[in-house]
């Protein structure tokens, strides 16, 4: 529950966060990992004085991407991977780089 201290003008000074914060960042695509790591990164550097868990959903072509993320963060008791949902059936790779889901149908 968030307790929000409020001056005369009405603007937010405080907050406090009784039970703390849960984030959730989904991860796909291992190449473009950079992005998870800078997220973290920002979330242990603003959010460090306030109790967390970081939850890092993996949705992955292989399942080693799962164990490269639990290798990384292994020292980091606030952060919890997930598995996610295997995309290698449903990913196009272009030759750019770039990286798209083909619809189910």
């Amino acid at each position: 529950m968030i307790k929000n201290n409020i001056n005369k003008k009405d603007k937010i000074v405080s907050n406090s966060y009784d039970n703390g914060v849960d984030f959730i960042i989904i991860s796909f695509d291992l190449p473009k990992f950079d992005y998870v790591r800078l997220c973290v990164e920002s979330i242990i550097k603003y959010w460090n004085s306030i109790e967390h868990s970081i939850y890092i959903i993996v949705n992955y072509e292989n399942k080693n991407e799962i164990d490269f993320h639990k290798q990384f963060f292994k020292d980091n008791p606030n952060i919890i991977i997930l598995e996610g949902v295997n995309q290698k059936d449903n990913i196009i790779r272009k030759e750019n780089g770039e990286v798209y889901l083909s619809s189910r149908t």
